[in-house]
Formats: structure tokens, sequence, C-alpha cells
């Protein structure tokens, strides 16, 4: 199985830099960060594929924080 991949120095030199990190580390203290990553190099990896995607997560998100799906 293999093993989730931690964001920081040893993962990328830029790591800072990645939006998850960015937003941690210049948020304010009761800011969530979190990076939703989908595959770019699939036959579905196209421009209204992801628009798809952005918009299917962004709908679950907000039923999420809206209280209409329960944890």
């Amino acid at each position: 199985m293999k093993q989730t991949r931690v964001t920081g120095p040893g993962y990328q030199p830029l790591w800072q830099q990645i939006i998850a990190n960015g937003v941690a580390i210049n948020g304010i203290g009761h800011t969530v960060s979190l990076c939703l990553e989908t595959a770019w190099n699939t036959p579905h990896g196209t421009p209204a594929d992801y628009r798809d995607v952005g918009a299917s997560l962004a709908a679950a998100t907000s039923d999420y924080l809206g209280g209409r799906v329960q944890p």
C-alpha cells in the first residue's frame, strides 16, 4: 500500500508555495487550509472536466458547511 506523502521540506523544495501551505502559513488563526487535487494527465483532464469537478467539489463543500451533510 502506498503511504500518503505529507507536504513539507522533504516533499518538495518549494513546499511553502503549495496553495494549502501558503494559506496555512499566511491565514489568520482560525483558517482551515486544504488542497483537493485532481489528476491532470488523463483523457478527462480537459478544461470542461475540471469545471465539472470544481462545481461538484464546491457544491459538496457548500452542503457540508451549510449543515446539510452530517460528518
